[in-house]
C-alpha cells in the first residue's frame, strides 16, 4: 500500500514491524490481566503462552506453505515445505489458531483441566487485540491480502507492495481490523462477568470465524475446493468445531447444576 519509511535510521517494515507490535501489544495485554489469571500459576501460564505462540508460529508459516502448495503460489516454485515452514514462505494466522485449537483440546482432553479454559479465554482477549495492528500491517505492506475491485467510496488503489492493483479495491484488512477492535473490547468488558471458562474462546471463535468465511468472499485467494479458498475452508471447520464445543459445554454445565439441585 505504502514504502516501508526510514525512521530515525532504522529501515521499517509495516507487515514485520507491526506484526511485532501486535505481538508486544497482547503479551502486555496479557501480562497487565495477572489477576485474572495468576490462580493458574505463574510457570504454568507463562508456559502456556510460550507454547501456545511457538506452535502457533509453525502453524503459521505450515499453513502459508500448505496454501502455496494447493494453489500453485510463487514461494512454493522457489522453495519445499519445509523451507516455507523455516522463513521462506510468508504466514497465516488461521494457521495458527488452527494447530493452537487442535492442541489445546488434546491437552485438556487428555489431562482433564478444563481450568485452562480460563486461560484460554485471556489469550483470546490478548490475540484480539495484537491482531489489529497485524491486519493494519498487512494493508500496510501491499502484500495482498486486499480484496477484489469496487467502486464503493471507501475503496483504496494498491500502488506498493508485492501485489499491487490498479483499480480501486476493498480494503479487507481494514475490516478485519475493525472487527478485531471491536471483539477487543466487547471480550474485555464481559471479561469479569463471563458465565463459564470457555465462554470468550467461544465468543472469539465464533465471531473470527465468521466474519473471515463472509469477508473471503471479497479476497483474492485462489479457491482450493467448492471455490472456497483454504483459509474459508479451515475456519468452517473451526466454526463447526465451536459450535460443537459450545453445545458440549452448555450440556456439561446443565447437568452439574442439575445434580446441585439434586443433593441441595
Amino acid at each position: 500500500m505504502l514504502p516501508n519509511p526510514t525512521i530515525f535510521g532504522y529501515p521499517f517494515d509495516w507487515f514485520e514491524d507491526l506484526l511485532r507490535l501486535g505481538i508486544f501489544f497482547g503479551v502486555v495485554v496479557f501480562l497487565l490481566r495477572y489477576r485474572h489469571w495468576k490462580s493458574q500459576g505463574i510457570l504454568l501460564s507463562v508456559l502456556f503462552l510460550a507454547g501456545i505462540m511457538l506452535l502457533g508460529g509453525f502453524g503459521a508459516r505450515g499453513m502459508e506453505a500448505i496454501e502455496s502448495i494447493l494453489t500453485g503460489g510463487q514461494a512454493a516454485e522457489q522453495y519445499s515445505f519445509w523451507e516455507m515452514v523455516g522463513g521462506k514462505g510468508g504466514r497465516r494466522f488461521y494457521g495458527a489458531l488452527f494447530i493452537n485449537f487442535i492442541a489445546i483440546y488434546f491437552v485438556i482432553k487428555i489431562s482433564g483441566k478444563t481450568r485452562l479454559l480460563g486461560l484460554v479465554d485471556e489469550f483470546m482477549i490478548a490475540v484480539s487485540g495484537g491482531l489489529v495492528f497485524g491486519k493494519i500491517g498487512c494493508f500496510m505492506s501491499g502484500h495482498g491480502c486486499h480484496g477484489v475491485p469496487t467502486n464503493l467510496p471507501w475503496g483504496v488503489r494498491v500502488t506498493h507492495g508485492s501485489v499491487p492493483s490498479i483499480l480501486p479495491v476493498h480494503p479487507a484488512p481494514i475490516y478485519d481490523a475493525i472487527v478485531y477492535a471491536i471483539l477487543f473490547v466487547v471480550l474485555l468488558r464481559l471479561a469479569n462477568n463471563k458465565k463459564y471458562d470457555g465462554q470468550l474462546t467461544i465468543i472469539f471463535l465464533f465471531v473470527a470465524s465468521i466474519t473471515s468465511i463472509l469477508i473471503g468472499t471479497i479476497r483474492t485467494d485462489d479457491p482450493v475446493i467448492f471455490n472456497m479458498s483454504l483459509a474459508q475452508v479451515v475456519y468452517t471447520f473451526l466454526l463447526i468445531a465451536t459450535i460443537v464445543f459450545y453445545r458440549n459445554r452448555n450440556r456439561n454445565l446443565g447437568q452439574r447444576e442439575f445434580g446441585n439441585l439434586e443433593i441441595r
